[in-house]
């Protein structure tokens, strides 16, 4: 197969700015699609972040494209802002997309962390047609206590800048209803910044209304553990030798072209 090739152009931000997508693609005929955003708590972190996984995704037969978003602080007046750029690259990468002969139900969405919450809020909330979602340790509920970003059992939201209500409404888990896409979330068992009792709700209440919804966990993953390099919990090398990185873009792989594959006028 051959190689993936980077490449890079931007798309208009409702904000006027112009914002960045990668793009990794091959010289074959994709057989599916898939936007990720990247993670650092909206406030940090840019679309390279994707990088490794872009190239094993398109390896393997995607066209890849992670998007820039505006960051808080850096663009972006509140948590809305990055949602709204997040639907924005959206309607892009679908456009783009086309060009290769692929329709919105052949396109996945997906991301890490607050990359997560933003697919999820652009499909749950916003309506961004996707046929698939391919999550990694996703930010699902706001307004749960997060000690290990907030420092005491205040909720997440508290140090967005958001109130209660605002929160709720940009809350993955708020958004729950029937009629999702077929969701795949990979998450480690040790993540100290979204611990894994948020993932087990969100799938157990994604199943309660009749989505699809796969829970992968990784034992003694720490947040961020799909990223390449990453260690364990305890801060050393993931001991049992399996690299994370290869390991969660061959199951997101395996599950995108399982469903984008049985979309309406998948070849």
């Amino acid at each position: 197969m051959a190689e993936s090739v980077l490449s890079q152009t931007f798309y208009p931000s409702p904000g006027g700015q112009e914002l960045p997508l990668r793009l990794f693609s091959t010289a074959g005929a994709p057989r599916g699609a898939v936007l990720l955003f990247h993670g650092g708590g909206w406030l940090a972190g840019g679309p390279a972040m994707f990088d490794a996984h872009g190239r094993m995704l398109a390896d393997r037969g995607l066209l890849v494209a992670s998007a820039g978003y505006r960051l808080l602080g850096q663009g972006a007046a509140s948590l809305a802002d990055c949602v709204d750029d997040a639907v924005a690259a959206a309607g892009f990468f679908t456009a783009l997309a086309a060009g290769y002969g692929l329709g919105p139900e052949r396109i996945g969405l997906g991301g890490g962390s607050a990359g997560g919450q933003l697919a999820l809020a652009a499909v749950l909330s916003r309506g961004v047609g996707a046929g698939a979602l391919a999550l990694f340790n996703p930010a699902l509920d706001l307004r749960a206590p997060l000690p290990a970003l907030t420092g005491s059992d205040q909720p997440l939201y508290t140090v967005l800048g958001l109130d209660a209500a605002a929160a709720g409404a940009l809350s993955p888990m708020a958004m729950v209803g029937p009629g999702a896409p077929p969701c795949l979330i990979q998450h480690g068992t040790a993540d100290r910044v979204v611990p894994i009792g948020q993932a087990r709700r969100f799938q157990q209440a994604m199943v309660a209304a009749g989505n699809r919804c796969r829970l992968v966990e990784y034992d003694g993953a720490d947040h961020g553990f799909f990223n390449p390099g990453a260690a364990n919990a305890d801060g050393v090398d993931n001991a049992d030798g399996v690299d994370w990185c290869a390991a969660t873009a061959d199951v997101a792989a395996g599950f995108l072209l399982e469903h984008l594959k049985t979309a309406r006028g998948a070849g």
